[in-house]
């Protein structure tokens, strides 16, 4: 449901209920999960008629993993607004987490919501799963098909044995069950053509569009540059739309954030690489690209605060904005989240928990060696002591006398014999510590990949 509906349904929400929710969204942007669940447990006591509270409930035991209570109040929330998007807010959150929207779907089954659960189920089958979770949700949604069903079919039968209907009332009973169904079926299929396939489209643009560029920088291939800049262009119309839907999809403002990420480096390598910067028939845009990917990501964790890869790649841009502190806060948060947020067991999780949790002690090691370094080139110069020097100051010593009669060309006067060699010579200018910086460049910083740091010892040209 949108502002709009909520604000006819709720012409006069108390301010008091407002400015409690907006300290519970700050609870959560800040990860204290448990502040703000308190906070709305306080709020749908107060106010149990307003459907937001009960989905700030859900939503809040939904992130602490408690299930059976999300359902909870997620059977509330629906009760009062049975158009409220729960599915959808919350599934949103999940993309990405299989296992967490297994668990879901069994909690809402367990509540007897089976057409809810069946949702996430439906939702599960179009990911990508290994065998083990494929079977499971494959199990569990045969179940509720077959108990929706059996129920459908006791209903029928009870309504026909205790109002003798006859057989044209039977007949109608069902058909209205099946238009219900059609309906239901039909809205959620448009929403799904509406909205995911603008996501599914974005997030394939861009896995081909990373496919290209590695492809490129082995072989330094234009077409294979030109074809991933194609490829990201595309993948970043289709996440924008995307979003224009569903302004709070996580997953589409992440994959919009490493877009963004993906087209400062190409614009780095450009700028620096002959075959990159001439070769190439397809060029980015010349954009504050880093600065494009922060908000997104920033928007992201307020929305999904266990989303790892969201704090692995924060973390990159406070790293090419040199604030070291911050992305050292990162990148510990990223490796602290990722064993709950890829805890299936599944092959696919296994993956991507590698993945973060050695890409982001990677990082660590890398910025512990540029503030190393960094210390190193601003330290204090020790300036060497100076000793007195042993020649006779110049009065002190015999003076040549001219011949009387003698003159110097052009009046020039005769130099002192005595003088030592270099007296007055000037000194030599000091060479540049192997340290200095020399100069740097508003190209973005490209990130080493992991496991890979600069000599300490090589200085830019």
């Amino acid at each position: 449901m949108d502002s709009t509906q909520e604000e006819k349904k709720h012409p006069q929400i108390p301010e008091e209920f407002t400015q409690k929710e907006q300290e519970a969204e700050d609870s959560i942007a800040a990860i204290d999960i448990n502040q703000a669940l308190q906070i709305f447990k306080d709020l749908t006591a107060k106010y149990p008629d307003i459907d937001r509270g009960w989905f700030g409930l859900a939503r809040c035991h939904y992130l602490l993993g408690s299930y059976a209570d999300c359902a909870k109040a997620y059977k509330k929330c629906l009760g009062i607004s049975p158009l409220f998007g729960v599915f959808h807010k919350l599934s949103s959150m999940g993309m990405g987490q299989p296992g967490k929207m297994l668990d879901m779907a069994e909690a809402l089954a367990n509540q007897g919501m089976n057409t809810e659960a069946l949702k996430f189920t439906d939702k599960l089958v179009e990911m990508e799963l290994d065998d083990t979770l494929r079977g499971k949700v494959n199990y569990l949604r045969d179940d509720l098909k077959a108990q929706m069903a059996k129920a459908q079919k006791t209903a029928g039968e009870g309504d026909y044995t205790k109002q003798s209907r006859s057989f044209g009332s039977v007949m109608k009973f069902v058909v209205g069950l099946v238009v219900v169904a059609l309906l239901v079926g039909a809205g959620y299929l448009i929403y799904n053509a509406y909205v995911g396939s603008d996501l599914t489209s974005g997030i394939e643009k861009y896995s081909r569009g990373t496919d290209l560029y590695a492809n490129f920088q082995r072989s330094e291939e234009n077409d294979q540059l030109n074809m991933a800049i194609e490829n990201f262009k595309s993948s970043e119309e289709h996440l924008k739309k995307a979003l224009k839907k569903n302004p709070d999809d996580a997953m589409a403002l992440f994959y919009l954030a490493s877009i963004y990420m993906k087209e400062a480096e190409i614009k780095g390598a450009q700028s620096k690489s002959s075959a990159a910067r001439t070769k190439a028939q397809v060029q980015v845009e010349d954009k504050d690209y880093i600065g494009l990917a922060e908000p997104n990501l920033i928007r992201v964790i307020q929305i999904s605060p266990d989303y790892a890869d969201a704090y692995l790649l924060l973390a990159r841009v406070r790293l090419n904005q040199k604030k070291y502190d911050e992305a050292k806060e990162l990148l510990s948060k990223a490796i602290t989240l990722a064993p709950n947020r890829y805890k299936s067991g599944s092959e696919v999780d296994k993956k991507k928990l590698n993945d973060i949790t050695s890409n982001a002690k990677a990082l660590l090691k890398s910025i512990e060696i540029r503030q190393s370094r960094g210390t190193q080139e601003t330290a204090p110069q020790v300036t060497p002591e100076v000793k007195p020097s042993k020649t006779p100051a110049p009065e002190d010593k015999p003076k040549a006398v001219t011949p009387p009669g003698t003159a110097t060309p052009q009046g020039e006067t005769k130099p002192d014999s005595t003088t030592p060699l270099g007296e007055n010579t000037p000194a030599t200018p000091a060479s540049p510590s192997p340290t200095e910086d020399r100069g740097t460049t508003s190209n973005p910083v490209i990130i080493p990949d992991a496991g890979s740091t600069p000599d300490a010892g090589t200085t830019n040209p």
